[in-house]
C-alpha cells in the first residue's frame, strides 16, 4: 500500500512514537527520487530502530541498528 505524506509529517517521522504504537509489520519508508545521499536526525525516537539504505536497484547496501 502506498501512502504518501506531507513534508511535516515526513519530517517528524516517528519522533514521540512509543514501542506499543507500532505494529511488527509496520514500517517507514522515505523514497528519494532521484536517489541521492542523505543523514537522519533522530532526535527524539523512543523505540529502538534498524535503518536500511537501499541502492537505486533496490539492494540494501547498509544497514545501521
Amino acid at each position: 500500500m502506498e501512502r504518501t505524506v506531507s513534508p511535516a509529517a515526513r519530517e517528524q517521522g516517528l519522533m514521540f512514537v512509543e514501542d506499543a504504537e507500532m505494529r511488527p509489520d509496520q514500517a517507514m519508508i522515505f523514497v528519494y527520487d532521484p536517489p541521492e545521499r542523505v543523514a537522519m536526525w533522530m532526535k527524539n525516537t523512543l523505540l529502538p530502530l534498524d535503518m536500511l539504505f537501499v541502492d537505486g536497484r533496490g539492494c540494501v547496501v547498509t544497514i545501521k541498528e
